[in-house]
């Protein structure tokens, strides 16, 4: 018996997970994409400056930039020549006289008088055109020589979560799922309550590293913590229901920004809710399959008792005697603790390190860019992200249907060669196509959503439970070194608009290559230990997830010409000269009865008073509830 069959006789997607799911790891992830987005809108720019001339206060923007700005054409990202006036320069001529003068009665050689060519820098600040919108460039004049420096928050912001990564990711391995996530909660609450307050661009800056250490490794812990509540067959569901609700977190922002236009209010309300989030500390369990690694047995029994109670399950006298076998049986055959080292140690392990780090770094490098960069493709800013965004819903039941038909791996290929070749052409599209441009753009980010999806679920069931998070946060710090360089590579997109996204196609088109050489673990049972981690995958190929697509069909067919839903004492098992099966159940008492399982395992439970049969299996393979005639 495995520890999934163990959770099917307890309930492996009832009331209970559930109740976890909806109340913890959903609103979490919901968050999560608030916060890894929300710097875009804390640092919106504004839509105009000018240089701020004291002496010219009293007029409107209109006379002040014929006053005092120079206007010159330049040629825009999409190659098209407009006239822009400068931002950062203003004639150097004597103001005092423009604020008496009736400027109705001047005539063109009166102001030739007062022209002046000569140029200065902004020596009084600079005058915004913010629509409304009060962000961090204008409170901190964030502009002219000091414009790198939104992009320079972003980069500090994504090396925190390079940093959180690997500390939030060896935390989980060490403490447990539980105690990571709440760590996760506390420092996002704390860092994103204090940059509400920030006085400095520097104070603002340390706690948006801060905020960063906690981001993605709130998306990651909470999508491990998950499926290992779960048998293999839910999995996929229970990956989509998170990344949906990370993406629901990515498309509110959109609204939350438009509502709360100014930057301190927006994060106080993006932050201060997830306060409840830590509330919920006393009733969350640790994670069954962490408990399990770690031999910690009177703690996973606890849960079992406690998750069967919930889901209205009764555990079988002989599975509690099993899982002490399977833990007697982890002890011996596992180290007391794992580190980063043993990924590295055994070739196959070494192998789906290396690969699926470089697969999620060009993943993530596509999705991030796209996602930073999309604010820059309409003057809408706040359109432009929201389609961004929003185009990932279609993605999931896509993902959903590919990922339960085909695996991982073919839908993964399919989805990133396909975005990656979408943002490549954009690159030889005419410079004028801007709507051809902008329909390239939201497939690609389409196909490129759905591909971050399944590599964040296929990642989480590559490695063993022992070092999955650390494993995770490994991979996963790697890839957000791709991250980092967004902000260089959208830098480009200023004199030719496509650069960025032909680059992140690239990315993609190259991890395409790499996910051919990974196991399929489509219905496959997790690994947990550092030797199942190696053993996994070994003799696959490149058309593992037709094989296995055979086989169930093989298996399916045989269930069905053999079909059984019946009750026996094991002393009728007995009498079958079935001898192997008893033993391996560890059956002392023959009149206890048995289920068989459609999945061709036996379970025991313990004997009703009521001889009277079943009126019905439940739909989970057969097994007993309390709902059932005999209790």
């Amino acid at each position: 018996m495995e520890f999934d069959d163990i959770l099917l006789d307890v309930g492996d997607f009832g009331k209970y997970q559930i109740l976890i799911l909806c109340c913890l790891c959903l609103p979490l992830c919901f968050f999560s994409g608030i916060q890894c987005f929300l710097q875009l809108f804390l640092a919106a720019p504004p839509k105009d400056y000018w240089c701020r001339i004291p002496e010219l206060s009293a007029f409107n923007s209109t006379i002040q930039l014929d006053l005092s700005i120079p206007f010159d054409n330049r040629t825009d990202s999409f190659g098209d020549r407009v006239q822009t006036h400068d931002h950062c320069q203003a004639f150097n001529r004597n103001y005092t006289i423009f604020t008496t003068a009736n400027l109705s009665e001047w005539s063109h050689a009166d102001f030739e008088v007062y022209n002046s060519t000569e140029l200065t820098s902004c020596q009084n600040g600079w005058n915004y055109d913010t629509d409304g919108i009060q962000s961090i460039i204008p409170a901190w004049d964030l502009v002219c020589n000091h414009e790198f420096y939104p992009n320079l928050a972003l980069f500090i912001f994504t090396l925190g979560s390079v940093c959180g990564l690997m500390i939030f990711g060896a935390l989980s391995d060490l403490f447990g799922r539980k105690v990571a996530m709440f760590a996760c909660i506390s420092v996002q609450v704390t860092s994103g309550i204090i940059s509400a307050f920030s006085p400095t661009f520097p104070i603002w800056c340390v706690m948006r590293f801060l905020c960063g250490l906690s981001v993605p490794s709130s998306f990651r812990i909470p999508m491990i913590y998950a499926i290992e509540l779960v048998r293999p067959e839910k999995r996929t569901r229970v990956g989509i229901l998170i990344s949906a609700s990370y993406s629901f977190g990515t498309i509110a922002l959109a609204g939350f920004a438009v509502a709360l236009t100014n930057w301190r209010q927006l994060t106080l309300c993006m932050t201060v809710p997830e306060v409840l989030l830590i509330l919920l500390w006393w009733l969350t369990p640790e994670s069954p399959r962490w408990l399990l690694a770690k031999n910690r047995s009177e703690q996973l029994k606890d849960f079992l008792r406690f998750t069967a109670t919930i889901n209205g399950r009764v555990l079988g006298s002989n599975t509690l005697n099993k899982l002490d076998l399977i833990l007697d049986h982890e002890s011996k055959t596992e180290p007391a603790s794992s580190t980063i080292a043993d990924l590295f140690r055994s070739p196959n392990m070494r192998k789906k390190t290396i690969l699926i780090s470089f697969i999620w770094f060009s993943n993530i490098s596509s999705y991030m860019g796209l996602s930073y960069y999309s604010p820059t493709l309409h003057a809408q800013m706040y359109l432009s992200y929201l389609l961004s965004m929003a185009v990932e819903i279609p993605a999931y039941p896509a993902v959903w249907f590919l990922t339960e038909r085909f695996g991982r791996r073919f839908p993964l290929c399919l989805f990133m060669i396909c975005g990656g070749i979408l943002c490549v052409v954009t690159v030889v599209l005419p410079e004028d196509a801007k709507s051809g441009i902008l329909a390239m753009f939201v497939l690609g980010k389409f196909f490129i959503s759905g591909s971050f999806f399944i590599i964040c679920l296929y990642a989480g069931e590559l490695y063993p439970t022992v070092v999955r998070g650390i494993g995770l946060g490994t991979s996963a710090t790697i890839a957000t070194v791709g991250v980092c360089l967004g902000p260089a590579i959208m830098h480009l997109g200023k004199n030719y608009m496509t650069l960025p996204l032909a680059i992140f196609g690239v990315f993609a088109i190259l991890g395409t290559f790499a996910v051919l050489f990974l196991p399929e673990t489509w219905h496959q049972k997790l690994p947990e230990t550092l030797l199942e981690g190696e053993e996994f995958g070994k003799g696959g190929g490149l058309f593992q997830e037709f094989r296995l697509r055979s086989d169930m069909a093989k298996a399916g067919i045989g269930m069905q010409q053999q079909s059984i839903s019946a009750r026996m004492t094991a002393g009728e098992l007995k009498g079958r000269d079935n001898r192997e099966v008893l033993g391996e159940l560890n059956v002392e008492n023959p009149e206890e009865e048995l289920v068989f399982d459609q999945v061709a395992h036996f379970r025991t439970f313990p004997q009703p008073q009521s001889k009277r049969p079943l009126s019905r299996l439940n739909s989970a393979r057969g097994l007993m509830t309390a709902q059932d005639p005999q209790f």
